[in-house]
């Protein structure tokens, strides 16, 4: 047995709520900042809406990207902190 969805009334008091996550829903915040109240892609934490199809790039091209991306976000963070320190 799974865990089941609460109740509409309880939805619409939970999902204003910041940090919570309802179970059986997806994990994301809406642009409103309230919860996606949408089912989740099955092995996932988000729904179809929210990337929970996504697989990621596949070309060469597209992994480079993403590394390129992750690297320079990483080297910013390092910087940040550094500065914090200071």
């Amino acid at each position: 047995m799974g865990i089941s969805k609460p109740p509409k009334h309880i939805l619409d008091i939970l999902k204003g709520v910041p940090g919570l996550r309802i179970p059986g829903t997806c994990a994301a915040r809406t642009r409103k900042g309230t919860l996606c109240l949408c089912k989740p892609v099955d092995g996932k934490n988000r729904c179809k809406f929210h990337g929970g199809k996504s697989t990621g790039p596949k070309t060469l091209e597209g992994r480079a990207r993403i590394a390129e991306s992750n690297r320079l976000r990483a080297e910013a963070r390092r910087q940040e902190r550094a500065k914090t320190r200071v």
